[in-house]
């Protein structure tokens, strides 16, 4: 269990399934990853807050036509409760998320094209999650994430782009 203000460190790797709001594909067709580490301090037993760096895949795809691939660092700060149960710990966790652009590749047909340039370089997420741990070190994460912001670089252009996404993965945590 947590102590009052220690300070933790974790691993983290899973999958994301994503949509893109605004480009005429319908599903959470785009597969991608999502790794990184984080900081966490907690205030007592059951109060953390975290900050997080991540290398994030995620997009949009309509089988057989196009797909539109954007990997970002995302920088998000969570604020997490736990609750203890007989089995292991699980956490309920919320917070906002800063991303930046790493590149935005589109693609049809089988042709792949360099789009970064008319994508925002900087965004933001809400993001909202649970975590379980099965032993002390390790447990299961799932997180939903909504975009805030239009992901165009031009704001004239319409529709929005927006995106919204749902990773599943592992946590590794350390404690110091």
């Amino acid at each position: 269990s947590l102590k009052a203000q220690v300070v933790s460190g974790r691993l983290t790797g899973g999958l994301t399934s994503s949509q893109v709001d605004g480009d005429a594909w319908g599903g959470y067709s785009f597969w991608g990853y999502q790794v990184g580490g984080f900081a966490a301090f907690s205030f007592n037993d059951r109060m953390a807050l975290q900050i997080e760096i991540l290398n994030t895949l995620r997009g949009s795809r309509e089988a057989g036509i196009g797909r539109i691939a954007l990997r970002y660092i995302d920088v998000p700060l969570i604020f997490r409760m736990r609750w203890e149960t007989p089995k292991g710990d699980l956490d309920g966790e919320f917070g906002l998320s800063g991303n930046l652009l790493l590149s935005g590749k589109t693609g049809l047909r089988g042709f792949s094209f360099d789009q970064t340039e008319n994508f925002r370089r900087l965004s933001s997420e809400l993001r909202l999650g649970a975590a379980y741990y099965f032993v002390e070190q390790a447990g299961l994460f799932a997180r939903w994430s909504l975009g805030l912001s239009n992901l165009q670089s031009d704001p004239r252009l319409r529709p929005w782009l927006t995106i919204h996404y749902f990773t599943v993965g592992l946590r590794l945590r350390f404690q110091q």
